[in-house]
């Protein structure tokens, strides 16, 4: 495929990154956001080809394609899924990969197909990416700790626990070309940016931590008792497949004195 055309224009034609960057930047006011484009403008059903995500987690890693690493971003946040992806070693999971190779976290949507199983994106399996399901807006007590319906399911690849850990959506967002308007959305597109800043704080706190001690902190932190359901006098827990390691906790990550992985 020909080269997507570089395009210096940072406006937001759609609306999704700019409220992907607000979760970004509540959770992590101090945070540098680099903004790639991936995804067409024109129309939503071109969708965000695979080679323009190649070609925008490369520079993400190696911003001025001299080779050298040391300006790579820390942390990258993919709140998007493609439709269609050959099996679990596809082109995308392998340039994850690479990234986290280098020191680079990549925090990925799970998706949003509901309540079946192994439905996760593709590259949201692999295990050197923190895949993110949804629970609910923590203002709503309907929904607070609870999952959301929409939130794609694991397990992933060969079994492996997917998703990693969940996050809150249903929160309110700056809304692009508005100029001071917000806009309440849903989905895992805009949990993955939460767990993302979270990972910009535990990255603050330790430079020195790689992908896996932030990935890790994370999970290792989570509450573990998020519900199945909004029925208030159902106590189900979701299972490991739906909200992974629990819901995102920042404080008890940042207070963490050890991580453990296995």
């Amino acid at each position: 495929e020909e080269d997507a055309v570089p395009d210096d224009d940072p406006i937001d034609g759609q609306g999704h990154g700019t409220y992907v960057a607000a979760h970004i930047v509540a959770m992590a006011p101090e945070a540098r956001i680099m903004a790639v484009k991936v995804c067409s403008t024109v129309a939503r059903s071109f969708g965000c080809p695979v080679f323009a995500i190649l070609q925008g987690l490369e520079y993400a890693v190696d911003p001025n394609n001299d080779g050298s690493m040391n300006d790579a971003v820390d942390i990258i946040n993919l709140s998007l899924g493609v439709s269609v992806l050959p099996a679990y070693y596809n082109e995308l999971t392998l340039a994850v990969e690479a990234a986290f190779a280098v020191g680079v976290l990549p925090v990925v949507s799970f998706g949003n197909s509901g309540n079946k199983p192994f439905i996760s994106g593709g590259y949201a399996d692999s295990p050197n990416v923190l895949a993110v399901g949804a629970t609910g807006n923590p203002r709503d007590p309907n929904r607070a700790g609870v999952m959301e319906l929409y939130s794609s399911r694991g397990p992933g690849a060969k079994s492996h626990l997917k998703p990693d850990i969940s996050a809150p959506s249903g929160n309110f967002a700056a809304q692009a070309g508005s100029g001071n308007g917000v806009q309440q959305v849903f989905g895992t597109s805009f949990s993955a940016p939460i767990v993302a800043g979270a990972a910009a704080l535990l990255k603050e706190n330790c430079p020195k931590c790689s992908p896996l001690a932030l990935k890790t902190l994370l999970m290792n932190s989570a509450h573990r008792f998020v519900k199945a359901n909004r029925d208030p006098t159902d106590a189900t827990l979701a299972p490991l497949s739906w909200a992974g390691a629990g819901e995102l906790r920042v404080k008890e990550a940042l207070e963490a004195d050890f991580w453990a992985y296995s």
